[in-house]
Order: structure tokens, then C-alpha cells, then sequence
């Protein structure tokens, strides 16, 4: 991506001026287009004189004499006169407009300047802090921040190829067209007490995001490192040729195929924890690798990493909705409405292809069981009306053909 002001700068000048641009120099302000849908039209108005002679009778006062000196120094360290100030002496616009046009840019670029000079040029993700009071702060690729809980439901947000819709109070959804060679980043980071908020990417993989927890990814998941500070519930979809790699504190890496797991990191630390629900993953720490098999989690200390069981009701309590009692309670029920409740408790889905229903029941199941032991019990009690299957992370329900 663009950082350099200086190129842009130069580019926007010459394309103003109508100079043709080299191939590269049109390369690089597509890309420069593409951060926002302001950044896609603001070349297009510098050739407008309408659009400038507005801009100009909005300007309150001319560039100081230090703005362009710092715009100079900025520009050029080698002390030559910036590129915004030597504008060619073409007619194409009238030389009465270089002047103008040479304020614009200046305000423009002096502004964007001390933005982003303000930006390390690397940022920890620990470092992120949301500002007091709001939940959720979203930073896009081009450093624009937005206050995700400000946001009315079915707000859109757009940066270039990029959609984010808010689907509910504390749910957004991805969609991309086609996307540049370098990974397009955003950064989320969720108040400590600000909820659990959940992420759809554009391949309908999913992460459930705990309050206090801050995570740096590729809009499309897997063109790079997902960078995770706290703790996410992630459900992976497969895909053998782009594996999504997590990096977690101390130089932890999870790669995945295709999964769903749960994984804490404590900022600044070299511990981490990874519980495994379904498929596997690879937890990888310096020299040690270790592949975990479902209800397996493992645990990187300095030393290391160790594996064991993990306890999937005790991980998936702090994802789960609430309940009024520990138990699932369907008297007189129709079991394909009871199972919803059953797939947002333990965090799976629910397929019927042929909206199969009608299936009554009526019994008590503790919600501390394993989400297998429960469809065990299920079976039992309706094998003989209803074919019951747990995939992975999807509960399939089919009518028994002729012989079952």
C-alpha cells in the first residue's frame, strides 16, 4: 500500500495537470483509488475548476510560510522545493489555477501529513485501547477509524472493494469484489466488559470475539496472519490450498485447514491456549509442533508446549447465550424447533435439506454433556423416526429412508 505522501502527492499533481503517468505511476494511484470512496474520486475533482474554486473560497486562510516549510522538509529531505509547489507552466488549466490548486494540496497533504506521522509506522496490537465509553473501535487498512456500536443495524461500511455490514447489534459480515495482491487489513479491538462480538469473512468463516480482545486480520482471512491479542472462538471453513495461520503472543503460530477451536492469548506473555472442537489444527512454538485432534487443547509456556483433554463446556462458557436452567427442558416438543436452541448452545449448526418436522418429544438433557453424548441420547430416544447425524460442527437431520 501507499505510505509515502510524497508519491501521491507527485502523482495527484501530474494527474491534475493532465502529464501522462508511467505505468507504475498509474499502478500505484489505482491503489491509491481503491482505499476509499473518497481517495476513488478526489483525482477526478482536482481536474474540476468548479470543485477547486469552491474548495478555495472555503479556505479560511492560505498555507502559512512554516506549513510549507514542514510540507518541504516532509517531501524532500534533501532540501529541493516540494513537488506541490514546482507545478508546470502547462495551459491545460489556465495558470490563474496553479496558484489555487497549489493551496489545496497544500491544506490536503499538510493535514494527511501530521496524520500520519502521528501513526507508527508498525503498531502492536496490545497497544490498541478503545476510547472510553464505546464498545467496539474498527480500524480500516487506510487508518480511518469507526465506533462499530454507533452503527445503526444494516449500516454499511465501504473501503474499495470491501463491504461490512452490520447484521445485528453485535455481528458484521464481510463481502469483497476483487482484491489487491497485498493483504487489505483491519484491526478490531473490543472494550474489557464491551460483549462478545462476531466476525463473518467473506468465505462465511466465522470468529466469536471476547470482550478485552484485540485481533489484526486480512479482510479476506488468509492472504496473511491473523494477529490475536484475548481470546476468540473460531469456526474455520476448509480449504487445503490457503490455511489460515493465527499468531498468537511469544511467536505462537495455529495454522488451519478447516476447524472450529477456541484460542486465548495474554498480550505481552509467551503462555497461550488452544481447545480443538472439530478438524485439526497445528500449534507451532519455535522448534516445537504439535497437531491437536478434536477435544485436545494445548498450552505454550516458555518451555514449550503441552497437550492434554480439554473440558469443552467449561472453554465454550463464555460464548454461550444465556439460560434459565441447567438443563434442556422439551416436554410435548417438536425436536426440530427444540434443535436451534441446542446448535447456539454448544456453538454448531443445524442442517434439514428437506425441512423434515413433526417429530415430537419429550425429556430433560443437561447442558453440561458433550455435544456427542446429547446426540447419542437423541438416537436413542428417535432413531426410529428421525436420522440424527453430528458432522463436525453441523447437526444433519434427514427422514429414514425404506430399511433404516
Amino acid at each position: 500500500m501507499i505510505d509515502d505522501q510524497h508519491d501521491i502527492v507527485v502523482l495527484l499533481v501530474k494527474y491534475a495537470l493532465h502529464e501522462p503517468l508511467s505505468e507504475d505511476e498509474e499502478r500505484l494511484l489505482q491503489e491509491w483509488r481503491q482505499r476509499s470512496p473518497e481517495h476513488a474520486v478526489l483525482p477526478d475533482q482536482f481536474r474540476d475548476l468548479r470543485w477547486l474554486e469552491e474548495q478555495r473560497s472555503q479556505m479560511s486562510a492560505p498555507p502559512t510560510e512554516a506549513m510549507w516549510e514542514e510540507i518541504r522538509q516532509y517531501i524532500d529531505e534533501d532540501g529541493e522545493p516540494a513537488p506541490v509547489m514546482a507545478l508546470p507552466t502547462k495551459r491545460r488549466i489556465g495558470l490563474a489555477w496553479y496558484p489555487v490548486a497549489a493551496i489545496l494540496f497544500a491544506g490536503i497533504i499538510w493535514g494527511g501529513m501530521r496524520m500520519f506521522r502521528g501513526r507508527p509506522k508498525e503498531e502492536r496490537i496490545s497497544t490498541v485501547v478503545v476510547p472510553a465509553g464505546y464498545k467496539a473501535l474498527l480500524t480500516l487498512d487506510d487508518g480511518t477509524m469507526i465506533v462499530l456500536d454507533t452503527l445503526k443495524k444494516g449500516a454499511i461500511i465501504a473501503e474499495g472493494p470491501i463491504r461490512i455490514r452490520k447484521a445485528d447489534s453485535n455481528r458484521y459480515i464481510y463481502t469483497a469484489g476483487v482484491l489487491p495482491d497485498e493483504p487489505i487489513r483491519h484491526r478490531l479491538a473490543i472494550a474489557p466488559g464491551g460483549g462478545i462480538f462476531q466476525i463473518q469473512w467473506p468465505d462465511g468463516s466465522h470468529a466469536w470475539l471476547k470482550g478485552g480482545t484485540n485481533v489484526d486480520y486480512a479482510v479476506d482471512l488468509r492472504s496473511a496472519d491473523v494477529a490475536l491479542a484475548g481470546e476468540a472462538w473460531f469456526r474455520v471453513v476448509h480449504d487445503p490450498g490457503k490455511p489460515v495461520v493465527v499468531a498468537l503472543s511469544g511467536g505462537t503460530l495455529v495454522r488451519v485447514l478447516g476447524t472450529s477451536f477456541d484460542v486465548q492469548s495474554a498480550a505481552g506473555g509467551s503462555e497461550n491456549r488452544v481447545a480443538l472442537f472439530s478438524g485439526s489444527v497445528r500449534v507451532v512454538k519455535d522448534a516445537d509442533s504439535v497437531l491437536l485432534r478434536p477435544g485436545q487443547e494445548a498450552v505454550t509456556e516458555a518451555e514449550g508446549i503441552k497437550t492434554g483433554g480439554t473440558d469443552g463446556n467449561g472453554v465454550l462458557a463464555w460464548v454461550r447465550p444465556a439460560a434459565q436452567t441447567t438443563y434442556f427442558d422439551f416436554t410435548d416438543a417438536d425436536l426440530l424447533r427444540m434443535l436451534p436452541e441446542i446448535a447456539a448452545w454448544y456453538r454448531v449448526e443445524v442442517l434439514n435439506p428437506q425441512h423434515f418436522s413433526g417429530v415430537g418429544i419429550t425429556g430433560q438433557f443437561s447442558r453440561s454433556m458433550s455435544l456427542a453424548g446429547l446426540i447419542d441420547e437423541l438416537k436413542l430416544i428417535e432413531g426410529t423416526h428421525v436420522k440424527i447425524e453430528l458432522r463436525e460442527d453441523t447437526i444433519f437431520i434427514a427422514p429414514l429412508k425404506p430399511g433404516e
